[in-house]
């Protein structure tokens, strides 16, 4: 059976094809585009050019799963959408024009969704879990297996970048703002000044091309699957001004990510303080292939072990 299931996110929206067999799957094809969704929103509203985005993106999907043959497809929205005041006049015009239920995650289960698809492909024992999104960053705890502590924190990549830069890359004052915004919502969790682990596991974009860019200085002999987290720090203080030749580099590596990775290298750097974390790890299962396991292979059982 062909799945496909489309996550409907703050920057990006992305859409997974899966052919599976019982409860294993295989990824047939990835597709993402750069929507920026979160540069839409005003007042806590988003406006008709942003849904009218999302609808012209998710009606070429569709036409592409149409062509694939998929019998079962699923699209669900984060941040995006759930932190919206219009959310449900947004989920009506999807409807209307798509013909499809759009859910929408709260905070929790997107991370619990993003455990499951790491899990999946890492088996990881402890440490923390970070997601870092285009609005929103989630964060998950667990020990020998088991989820103990997750959150959401109303601070993204894009929307760090919309709310405080006014050109492309991030000044002093400009990344001084975004440190204390950061640091304000990582304060507010009490579980988080419990906790220190030598571990952190990342799903999502901006931990991929963190790694990316961590693997271009790194040298050749280290391991590539566990990079150590004093080159985000590194990083952050090569970029503190940014010349001709360091943006060349960047829109080589993340051509749609030139204006967020920044804002999301700090978030990360922020967490990694925060806990202790001596390192990082990065998979390529997240929250699309939680949801598969759990909404689509009937896999409930395997979500918190």
């Amino acid at each position: 059976m062909l799945c496909g299931v489309i996550d409907v996110g703050s920057n990006s929206i992305r859409m997974s094809i899966y052919r599976c067999a019982g409860n294993d799957f295989q990824i047939l094809m990835n597709q993402k585009t750069v929507a920026g969704l979160a540069s839409y929103v005003t007042d806590n509203r988003i406006n008709s050019f942003g849904i009218r985005k999302a609808c012209e993106v998710l009606e070429e999907y569709m036409r592409i799963l149409k062509g694939f043959g998929v019998e079962t497809c699923r699209a669900f929205a984060t941040a995006s959408l759930r932190n919206v005041q219009n959310r449900e006049e947004a989920l009506r015009e999807l409807k209307e024009r798509l013909g499809v239920e759009v859910e929408i995650l709260s905070g929790d289960e997107e991370a619990r969704l993003g455990f499951v698809g790491m899990q999946h492909q890492m088996q990881a024992k402890e440490g923390i879990m970070a997601d870092i999104g285009g609005a929103s960053t989630e964060l998950l705890y667990f020990e020998d297996g088991k989820v103990l502590y997750k959150e959401s924190l109303p601070v993204g990549s894009l929307s760090l970048y919309s709310g405080f830069v006014k050109a492309i890359f991030p000044i002093d004052v400009e990344k001084k703002a975004i440190k204390r915004a950061i640091d304000e919502q990582l304060s507010r969790v009490m579980w988080f000044s419990r906790l220190k682990t030598q571990h952190l596991y990342g799903i999502g974009g901006t931990f991929r091309s963190a790694q990316k860019l961590a693997l271009q200085i790194l040298p050749e002999d280290l391991p590539a699957d566990t990079i150590p987290t004093d080159v985000i720090r590194h990083l952050l203080k090569n970029y503190h001004h940014i010349d001709k030749k360091m943006c060349h580099e960047l829109l080589q590596v993340m051509p749609e990510r030139i204006h967020t990775i920044l804002p999301g290298l700090m978030i990360l750097e922020a967490v990694a303080r925060k806990f202790k974390c001596v390192d990082f790890s990065v998979s390529s299962y997240g929250v699309r292939e939680g949801y598969l396991i759990s909404n689509l292979l009937k896999q409930g059982n395997h979500d918190e072990q």
